[in-house]
């Protein structure tokens, strides 16, 4: 076993290298859990190093360091002055100074290059996984038949790809040539075939072929699928909703993930996801202060925080703001509230409407533990220690080069998106 599992529970890992280090790419892949990667260049290291080492390690009562650079005497210092237990894991050799700052040394051998190599385990087979996909053609544009079957061939085996249309009109001639191009089985209904019956006829096909199958993908914009879609899932089948140009909340609500064909982005459903999570948490997004481009980062990292309830927080902006308006479409699409502050321009006016609603959430709702906060504002520093002192874990979300130093050292955790 290796000994940093040895100390404890693993609820984080992170390595730090040059970006021009390319040695540990491949060992990363074969650790066998999710392990962050940081870049540093030689001018930033050690702030790089310290600032994420001691605002990863809020809410861990072990740290184990693997390292042998006098450097890092001074942040285990700091460590043990928040009361953390640190182990040192290094080569025989590691310098003094870190063995005797730190509670406990252990030592590592280091394998030497006359030693007979072992052959490696054999790898296990993977299981293989097989799925089908199902196209709509009445709401699927016929040019996105590569994106389509490209993204389902990074799910698994794909056995079975069709799409049906209506005969009849410029998009379903479009639809037959793409197919007979790509190898897609097309399925083409009667002219005077009813919007009805055209679903219920996918949708029989697609209940018949999804057995002896492990996922789906379908692509479409309409929503009358919705019922079958959470059947199969039910049916234990991963459910994937491909979308163009019009991603609908409805069917969100019931697949595992929904892929943004024109934007060419994945936005998982979290709350399949993390619904085991026992620990409550609320999300505050200021949307004048962070773009929507970073939405699906900032919902990853904030469930990972706690079940989110989505009655509270959501993100904030002013109504005549067109530069916040792609935040909508984002709201919609994971269930988050927007907020929005009416008036003209004011400083502050977002960040007041934010910090009202967080504390009136602290006042009204006990059962929310965590409170995430995605800005890189300062202005949210008097909340963050109101917080912490009615007992609640803060959670500031950002970009590491944005965010100011206040907010970062003053939450329980600062994460970097």
């Amino acid at each position: 076993m290796p000994k940093y599992l040895e100390q404890g529970e693993l609820r984080y890992a992170e390595i730090f290298r040059l970006s021009s280090d390319k040695n540990w790419n491949k060992k990363i892949n074969n650790f066998g859990f999710k392990i962050e990667n940081t870049f540093f260049t030689a001018e930033n290291r050690n702030d790089i190093i310290k600032s994420r080492i001691l605002n990863s390690c809020n809410n861990i009562d072990i740290v184990c360091i693997s390292a042998n650079i006098g450097f890092y005497e001074e942040i285990i210092k700091e460590l043990k002055a928040r009361q953390k237990t640190v182990v040192l894991i290094s080569i025989p050799n590691a310098t003094t100074v870190l063995k005797k700052a730190c509670d406990k040394y252990i030592k590592i051998a280091v394998q030497s290059n006359t030693t007979k190599k072992t052959e490696p385990a054999p790898t296990p087979t993977p299981k293989t996984t097989n799925g089908i996909v199902y196209i709509d053609g009445s709401s699927i544009s016929p040019k996105r038949a590569e994106d389509i079957i490209a993204f389902a061939k990074t799910k698994g085996n794909v056995k079975f790809t069709c799409v049906f249309t209506v005969k009849g009109g410029d998009k379903a001639k479009k639809w037959s040539k793409r197919a007979a191009e790509t190898g897609i089985q097309n399925i083409c209904m009667n002219k005077n075939t009813k919007k009805s019956d055209f679903a219920k006829s996918l949708i029989e096909d697609m209940m018949i072929r999804i057995n002896g199958n492990d996922f789906l993908c379908i692509a479409t914009c309409n929503r009358i699928f919705a019922s079958k879609v959470k059947e199969i899932h039910n049916l234990g089948k991963k459910v994937i909703i491909l979308s163009d140009d019009n991603l609908t909340p409805k069917l969100f609500k019931i697949c595992d993930e929904v892929y943004d064909l024109k934007n060419n982005q994945l936005y998982p459903n979290y709350e399949y996801t993390y619904k085991k999570c026992t620990v409550n948490a609320a999300l505050f997004i200021d949307g004048e202060n962070i773009t929507h481009e970073y939405a699906n980062m900032i919902l990853s990292k904030a469930w990972e925080q706690g079940n989110l309830d989505l009655n509270f927080g959501g993100v904030y902006c002013r109504e005549e703001d067109n530069a916040t308006k792609p935040w909508k479409l984002k709201a919609e699409l994971f269930k988050l509230n927007t907020n929005k502050v009416k008036g003209k321009a004011a400083k502050n006016k977002v960040d007041n409407a934010i910090i009202a609603d967080v504390l009136k959430c602290v006042k009204e709702n006990e059962n929310i533990t965590t409170f995430c906060i995605a800005s890189h504002d300062k202005d949210y520093a008097k909340t963050v220690i109101k917080l912490r002192k009615a007992g609640k874990r803060v959670c500031v979300i950002g970009k590491l080069n944005m965010v100011s130093d206040e907010m970062r050292f003053l939450c329980d955790e600062f994460i970097p998106i």
